[in-house]
């Protein structure tokens, strides 16, 4: 089964939850990661 987060963190990012690992699918535009990296840090805290 997969689930998608969408109600937490930046709204270019997805969270996606699958039986025992997790991804986060993140919109990166004109070079900018902040978003990215920040949805990755409050996952990985």
């Amino acid at each position: 089964m997969t689930e998608t987060d969408k109600s937490k963190g930046h709204l270019n990012n997805a969270i996606i939850k699958f039986d025992d690992h997790t991804t986060v699918a993140g919109l990166i535009s004109g070079g900018d990661e902040t978003a990215y990296r920040e949805e990755v840090e409050r996952l990985s805290t």
